[in-house]
């Protein structure tokens, strides 16, 4: 369960653990992008329990966390692979 440590709601701007981002922080990163997300997910953390996150979830966790940004999402749905993950760029930067 992500919100646990993650600021996960939309307008959370802070996380409830000190020291761990807010999804709306990791979206708003300059440079984001959703193949960083997906390693990010992937890598162990010394935080971060080992998670086995299922494909389909992984990609709606990954748009998930990139719609914190603010910016409308597109209109074709997300999916978990490293072509279509490289491409997308969040450059909007924290409002």
């Amino acid at each position: 369960n992500c919100a646990r440590c993650h600021g996960t709601a939309p307008g959370d701007k802070f996380s409830p653990v000190p020291g761990l981002a807010a999804f709306r922080v990791i979206a708003n990163t300059p440079g984001m992008t959703g193949t960083a997300i997906a390693v990010w997910l992937r890598t162990p953390h010394k935080e971060m329990p080992n998670l086995v996150i299922e494909t389909d979830d992984r990609a709606d966790l990954i748009a998930y966390i990139l719609s914190a940004n603010g910016l409308p999402a597109g209109e074709t749905p997300l999916r978990d692979d490293p072509d279509t993950l490289k491409e997308i760029r969040m450059d909007a930067g924290l409002p």
